[in-house]
């Protein structure tokens, strides 16, 4: 019987001693956890980025200064235990985007306070009973992006107006230098008493005034344009009538293009308050730039349509069209597009710019609808 009581007190005092090494042990672990999970902490809390750590019913286990700081919280214990999607807006079930995370973090972009923010989602083990979520903020970037692509539209505009004196001293002087000679052998002409080639050569000098007045209109209404003094003299006229016999004056310049020329009207009286030589330049800008990006036996047609509250002026072609991101910024000053028929564009890019802003000195709209390929429709809106 004592040797029994002996024997079973060994083994309970082997047993207690097991048990204090465990606990040493096990105090030990905890030592050590509570050590790396302290530089852990202090890790996250040194990364300059935020960072969120939540668990799979996406309450916040943990977050760094970073993040406080971003959702303007002030205490860690406020924020501890609550919701994410109480912070954040994902748009959508965030349960649906870590459902997808098959050990590879998924991306996404929320708004927050006028920023957009890109969040990575990270899962903390295999389980996935743990995520982090690491916030960078895209709105610096996304600045930066905007103020290099303006930069480089700021750079193309100024290479364009170093340019300027160059294209007009080319725009001008061929036109001028074709109707020197058309005038100089006029005198041969009429001595040899050749009427036929009398009458192109004259035709070919009035294509090249049609030219050189469009152009030389164009000079003065941008520097009007710019100076703001762009004023319309506004005058109640029959605008059907206005344009057929405008048209009719450049039906020979369109021809010998080798474009064709339909105008069509549903009325034939429409009265509207409108400037006659703005007008003018707008449809003569507009039949030009229809001629450059058309081809051989194309054709420029000219609707009017007509409202209670205003007319409607379609100028149109069937050439080359428009792309849609340059219609964005057709308006533009100095703009252009390599699309001409000829390997060397003309002009300078101001034509639809002035076009644009005789349309508005008239109270008027201006719009432009284009398919690459099929052609190109620009149209006029007048109020009544």
């Amino acid at each position: 019987m004592f040797k029994e009581t002996v024997k079973t007190n060994k083994n309970l005092e082997d047993i207690n001693k097991e048990i204090i090494y465990n606990n040493y042990k096990l105090e030990e672990v905890y030592r050590n956890l509570n050590e790396k999970q302290l530089l852990y902490k202090r890790f996250l809390g040194c990364l300059p980025n935020p960072i969120v750590i939540i668990n799979n019913n996406l309450r916040i286990y943990y977050c760094n200064e970073k993040f406080l700081d971003i959702m303007e919280v002030n205490n860690l214990k406020n924020i501890v235990n609550r919701r994410i999607d109480n912070y954040i807006d994902f748009k959508c079930d965030i349960r649906d985007i870590i459902s997808d995370i098959n050990n590879r973090p998924v991306s996404t972009t929320i708004n927050k306070d006028n920023k957009k923010l890109e969040v990575r989602i990270f899962s903390v083990n295999t389980e996935k009973s743990e995520f982090i979520l690491l916030l960078k903020d895209l709105t610096e970037e996304i600045k930066l992006s905007n103020m290099k692509e303006e930069l480089e539209s700021i750079k193309m505009r100024e290479e364009i107006k170093r340019n300027f004196l160059s294209n007009i001293s080319h725009d001008l002087k061929i036109p001028i230098n074709v109707i020197y000679s058309a005038i100089q052998l006029e005198k041969v002409l009429i001595q040899n008493d050749d009427i036929e080639k009398l009458s192109m050569y004259n035709e070919l000098s009035k294509q090249n005034c049609f030219i050189l007045t469009k152009f030389t209109n164009n000079l003065i209404d941008m520097s009007k344009i710019d100076s703001e003094n762009l004023e319309a003299n506004l005058g109640l006229d029959n605008i059907v009538e206005f344009i057929e016999d405008y048209l009719n004056s450049l039906s020979t310049y369109i021809k010998n293009s080798g474009i064709d020329i339909v105008f069509d009207t549903e009325e034939e009286e429409e009265f509207v308050y409108f400037d006659k030589e703005m007008m003018q330049r707008i449809i003569l800008n507009l039949v030009s730039n229809s001629l450059k990006f058309t081809k051989e036996n194309g054709t420029i047609f000219i609707n009017i349509k007509s409202t209670n509250n205003y007319v409607m002026i379609d100028i149109g072609d069937n050439g080359i069209g428009m792309s849609e991101e340059f219609i964005k910024k057709a308006f533009n000053k100095y703009e252009m597009e390599n699309r001409t028929k000829e390997s060397n564009p003309t002009g300078f890019g101001v034509g639809l710019f002035v076009v644009y802003n005789l349309v508005k000195a008239q109270n008027g709209d201006i719009e432009i609808n284009s398919t690459v390929g099929q052609g190109t429709i620009f149209t006029i809106k007048l109020y009544r």
